[in-house]
């Protein structure tokens, strides 16, 4: 989001509101949905097999979608959004994958530089960039720096939340407009989903997510501008 005019629920909401207003909503074509199955042990049941789940539902419990944000600062940037229950991984995180320069003279196939912010589990900020072995040969090789909050007692988001309640604090808070346009964004490829009788491909619970999957994220990487 652009810069708030100033710190308060309202400016924040209303930035939030502003960007997420700028993503068409997602394309059924550019994305990959999936349902989880029983685990290759059998010891974790499919998601058809859960309490109140009918027999041949076909609602996702994954999905990989490309999304995009059409203003000055975010066009041409490829956005891919994963989500998913009963995954071989419980967390959240944002990666930021940076393009190669395009004067880059010495070292021309180097893994692009990447920051990573992992929300949960155990918070902090990872940033992997390439730097030149100090030795007697022209290479070099990713270094990782880790930004983490160790040793840290960090509160739960609802310990937050509930706080910023009994504070009157609202800068945390979602407003009824970004849920909204969040909403819009979404709808259409719910609405096609239902209306098609698309069935999600399956997983096996504990995987990664769905048969594709790898050659879908890539197809994504190979499109970020260089």
């Amino acid at each position: 989001m652009e810069r708030p005019k100033s710190f308060t629920g309202q400016e924040l909401g209303s930035e939030k509101t502003r960007v997420l207003s700028w993503m068409p909503p997602i394309d059924h074509q550019r994305t990959l949905i999936g349902q989880y199955v029983k685990s290759t042990d059998g010891s974790k049941p499919a998601f058809q097999d859960e309490e109140d789940v009918s027999d041949g539902s076909r609602c996702a419990t994954f999905c990989a979608a490309e999304a995009r944000i059409e203003n000055e600062r975010w066009s041409g940037v490829p956005i891919l959004l994963k989500a998913g229950k009963a995954l071989d991984k419980t967390e959240a995180t944002v990666t930021i994958n940076f393009r190669h320069s395009p004067n880059a003279m010495l070292f021309q196939n180097m893994v692009p530089n990447r920051m990573t912010i992992r929300v949960q589990p155990d918070e902090g900020i990872f940033l992997r960039v390439n730097t030149r072995v100090p030795d007697l040969h022209v290479r070099s090789e990713a270094t990782v720096l880790d930004m983490s909050y160790r040793g840290t007692e960090i509160p739960e988001a609802y310990e937050a939340l509930f706080l910023d309640v009994l504070r009157d604090v609202q800068y945390r808070r979602v407003t009824a407009d970004e849920v909204q346009v969040s909403w819009d964004i979404f709808t259409p490829l719910l609405q096609y989903l239902e209306e098609e009788g698309v069935v999600p491909g399956e997983y096996p619970y504990g995987s990664s997510g769905p048969q594709g999957l790898d050659e879908f994220v890539a197809s994504r990487q190979q499109s970020v501008p260089s």
